[in-house]
């Protein structure tokens, strides 16, 4: 860690430390603090100095490694960049380059968000956060489809507890409050084809987090979490304790419990629905959730079916 990144680091707990205590912190002289403060202020960071005091970051919102840190309890690695094409493929590129390391990867703005089914997830810079988790479960690759459910069960305890918000999950993917989508995930699985297991996985995540305008295309259907509750949200701490409640629900995974939870936030059971599959788009009924939380659908000619993939869209009510 160099000198610039030990100090911001510290500074990232938000408590004032002196340049002295900076400088047998890093090892360094005095003059090398400075010069890294300095640094660190032209980068963009909000750095107050009180004489005989000593340093402060104000915090100013922006995505940074330090902070997340600080509040984070799993062991993994972060990286956080202020532009990428999507999270998800950074995750991909890092699986190639570091086989077993598991990584949280957070960046201010993605030019390419990822949704299902081919979409584009509108990923706007200073506003969201747009993570992906890059994990090496012992799991088998017919059990990743849980991960989808374990991770919406965990975003909606962190959002929950943040905020007093309680957001309902419309299948499989995405979060909802007051019918407008705020956050979506997308998960996928990387299988070795030689032996058929599971090389890795990724659990991509975006979340409309602070109260500012929305791109025109989705104004209509969208919110953001500080819009809803009125309350400040640090990026920071929200993409730590997102980290921490999925990594910590793991062992649960595919669990009754996390079912059941699962199927009390839904907002679809007992909706008339559209079916959209890459082929065809139907119409049926949502009937009900079983415990692996596919849908069980009353189709229009009175035949059921059970729904384990694809996508929906709720058909207004008449």
């Amino acid at each position: 860690m160099t000198v610039k990144d030990l100090i911001l680091n510290k500074l990232s707990y938000g408590e004032e430390i002196s340049g002295e205590a900076l400088a047998l912190e890093a090892g360094v002289s005095r003059a090398a603090v400075w010069k890294a403060i300095k640094r660190l202020r032209s980068e963009g960071y909000l750095i107050e100095a009180t004489q005989g005091h000593g340093y402060r970051l104000k915090n100013d919102n922006r995505l940074c490694e330090g902070r997340i840190r600080s509040h984070l309890k799993s062991d993994l690695a972060v990286k956080v960049y202020d532009l990428v094409g999507s999270t998800n493929d950074e995750a991909a590129r890092l699986a190639s380059e570091a086989p077993k390391q598991d990584y949280l990867i957070v960046a201010n703005e993605q030019t390419a968000g990822q949704g299902r089914l081919g979409r584009t997830f509108i990923s706007k810079s200073d506003t969201g956060l747009y993570m992906t988790l890059l994990l090496h479960p012992n799991i088998s690759a017919e059990r990743a489809t849980a991960v989808t459910v374990l991770a919406a069960v965990a975003l909606k305890r962190v959002i929950e507890r943040q905020t007093a918000l309680s957001p309902k999950i419309k299948w499989v993917n995405d979060l909802l409050y007051n019918g407008k989508k705020f956050a979506g995930i997308l998960t996928k699985g990387s299988v070795d084809m030689e032996n058929g297991a599971l090389s890795y996985l990724t659990v991509g995540i975006g979340i409309n987090v602070l109260d500012a305008p929305l791109d025109p295309k989705i104004k209509d259907i969208a919110t953001s979490v500080e819009a809803e509750s009125g309350k400040a949200i640090d990026r920071n701490l929200l993409a730590a304790l997102i980290t921490d409640e999925i990594l910590g629900l793991m062992p649960q995974l595919g669990s009754a419990e996390i079912s059941e939870e699962y199927r009390e936030s839904s907002m679809i059971i007992g909706e008339k629905i559209n079916v959209i599959k890459p082929s065809e788009i139907y119409p049926a009924e949502v009937i009900g959730m079983d415990s692996d939380c596919r849908l069980l659908l009353r189709l229009e000619n009175g035949q059921s079916e059970i729904l384990a993939s694809g996508d929906v869209s709720i058909r207004k009510r008449q």
